[in-house]
């Protein structure tokens, strides 16, 4: 029962009291009439019914409060519906491929959304499922080594333009397994993910994103019998590709604000960079072993201390704990306006549904199927009056008596969805229908919070491929309700209002005050260092710039917009902004208009300028 009602009932009590006592000295003939005096009243049964009324109008009041969220959901859904749905767990997982197994020679694809099975946690039978995020190719290659040394003084004279600029690098030495040939490997670009410590991770990602020079392939001998050089463009932060989302989009939701949610729901998930043009370097290999120096304008003694072969990880990507599944047939009672939808009734604390991605019925009279239109998402466009429609309302899941006096499994609780069929208007739909058939998205509630942790949190994959093994090296992150609710909904529906604004509209304090309040609607609010972080954006300033296009062909001048960040490092307890700083360039870029550019620059109030990037519309340089 929602503890609300109480709290309504009291008010409404301790009101008609009060105002019973000012109408029967107002009026005391009429309050006689009605038992009722000064100080109360008297009359046990007027009591009695005084209570009964209060009972009804706190129920009145629930009801009411209930067609807020019906508005601010039906609102969110066709245009975010991310934000009216739980967010699910999510984790960074590792293949361990059969090195010596002989179709890796040429690549074994994974492409994203590859369906993974965690072994079950104990007691339990239901078995959590992932999708993997990232496209990844299985090669016979093995990581050995990794270090982060001063500049390298083999370096040939010439063999690099900016050799002199040189103060660090990253050598990362590899080795072929399996009888297999470096120069005859099909591959031109391959992924790593930063695996260490998340603080070690977090800068020397900003090493390599931000101060990376080129990068060099060779032969491990020193000298190198062999080299083949790579500009700095060849290294790719990897995460930020729609293709790569890890939460589903189905094109109405603005970009920017998907990586926000995921940034602040799992950070991990942008520990990813590769390195491409390696084709061309491996064609001149001729021993098993390479090496990639990547070359950086600064020198980090932190990490040249603590950095090794487990600070980078091959073979990894993203996964989410989000899947299609048919929903267990949802039957129609006469005259209900609202139906549960119920992944599995045999275990329903095992499912939650994440999206409604098709709705059917069928006719009691001839047995046709029916199928139902999303309302909101589909009735402006609809030219051919389909007239079949639903809406999807979402609640917390209300908690059993034996919940609360001994506590959840988990403590996570989740949602539960309902379904209402309408017609064009919105009235309720009055066809006779026996069943509805639901295809949803979904998740398993708080059930991966019972996996056991590290490398015993193993998977299987439900395909065939040459895998010894896969495990989670991070997370699985715990899930989240929607963040959609009755206090955050007119903040989020506020928000929306930004993209009518050109961003040089904004001073620079209002531009970091909403900021932090946009960060602080994606943010757990129980997180304490997000908190701070976003605590920690002290200034953006917009300005408009009119510069030289850095492209190719005839010379070309654009209109964009310089977004300058300013953050205090201190509020990052150590780690590097810089991560924070990358999601935050690609959602201005993604802001700015289709002929403009933005160019944004991160800047530490103690270090100084930390980053700068091109000049960009959404991801694509501008041209």
């Amino acid at each position: 029962m929602d503890t609300r009602l109480l709290d309504y009932y009291n008010r409404e009590l301790a009101y008609l009291r009060e105002l019973g006592g000012e109408f029967a000295q107002q009026f005391p003939k009429v309050a006689a009439r009605l038992r009722l005096n000064e100080s109360g009243p008297p009359d046990p049964y007027v009591e009695r019914l005084l209570e009964g009324f209060s009972f009804l109008t706190a129920r009145v009041q629930l009801k009411m409060d209930a067609e807020f969220p019906r508005f601010t959901q039906a609102l969110l859904d066709a245009v975010y519906p991310g934000y009216i749905a739980p967010l699910p767990s999510m984790a960074i997982v590792r293949f361990a491929p059969m090195l010596n197994e002989g179709s890796l020679a040429q690549g074994w694809r994974l492409p994203a959304g590859t369906a993974l099975r965690a072994r079950p946690a104990a007691s339990e039978q239901t078995a959590c499922e992932f999708r993997t995020a990232h496209d990844l190719t299985l090669w016979p290659l093995e990581l050995t080594d990794a270090t982060v040394t001063g500049a390298p003084s083999w370096l040939p004279r010439g063999a690099f333009a900016a050799r002199q600029d040189v103060r660090g690098a990253l050598r990362i030495r590899l080795k072929a397994r399996g009888g297999a040939k470096l120069s005859q490997l099909p591959l031109d670009r391959l992924t790593f993910h930063l695996a260490g410590p998340e603080r070690d991770a977090l800068h020397l990602l900003e090493l390599i994103a931000a101060h990376a020079l080129g990068v060099v392939c060779h032969d491990p001998a020193q000298p190198p019998r062999w080299l083949h050089t790579l500009d700095a463009d060849a290294i790719v932060h990897e995460g930020f590709d729609p293709a790569q989302a890890i939460l589903p989009d189905d094109g109405r939701s603005f970009h920017g604000y998907r990586l926000l949610r995921e940034y602040f729901a799992f950070p991990a998930r942008f520990l990813f960079f590769s390195i491409g043009g390696l084709r061309a370097a491996l064609a001149r290999a001729t021993g098993d072993e390479f090496e990639l120096t990547v070359l950086f304008d600064r020198h980090d003694a932190a990490l040249e201390a603590a950095v090794s072969a487990k600070h980078l990880a091959l073979n990894c990507t993203p996964a989410v704990n989000l899947f299609a599944r048919r929903a267990d047939r949802i039957p129609l009672q006469p005259g209900a306006r609202e139906h549960h939808v119920v992944v599995d009734r045999s275990r329903p604390l095992d499912y939650e549904v994440y999206a409604v991605q098709r709705l059917a019925s069928e006719q009691r009279d001839d047995g046709q199927s029916r199928e139902f239109r999303p309302f909101h998402a589909s009735i402006a466009s609809d030219d051919g009056n389909h007239g079949a429609y639903y809406t999807v309302r979402r609640e917390p899941r209300l908690v059993s008596t034996q919940a609360r006096a001994s506590g959840t499994r988990t403590g996570y609780v989740g949602s539960e969805t309902y379904v209402s069929l309408v017609d064009s208007q919105c009235a309720p739909y009055d066809e006779t229908m026996r069943y509805l058939a639901a295809d949803t998205l979904c998740t398993n509630r708080d059930l991966v919070l019972l996996q056991p942790p590290g490398d015993a949190n193993t998977f299987t994959l439900r395909v065939s491929a040459p895998v010894e093994s896969i495990v989670a090296i991070r997370g699985p992150s715990r899930p989240r309700p929607p963040i959609a609710d009755a206090q955050t909904a007119w903040r989020l529906i506020r928000h929306l209002g930004l993209a009518r604004h050109t961003l040089t509209d904004l001073d620079d304090d209002e531009g970091a005050h909403a900021l932090r309040e946009l960060l602080g609607l994606h943010a757990d609010p129980a997180d304490a260092a997000m908190r701070r972080q976003i605590d920690g954006v002290l200034r953006v300033a917009f300005s408009p710039v009119f510069r030289r296009l850095p492209t190719a062909g005839p010379l070309m001048f654009g209109r964009g917009v310089q977004v300058d960040v300013t953050v205090d490092d201190h509020a990052f307890s150590g780690d590097s902004p810089f991560l924070l700083g990358a999601v935050l360039e690609q959602f201005f870029a993604r802001h700015v208009s289709i002929n403009a550019f933005a160019e944004c620059v991160l800047t530490s109030a103690q270090r100084g300028t930390l980053a700068r990037w091109p000049a960009r519309i959404g991801r694509r340089p501008a041209i």
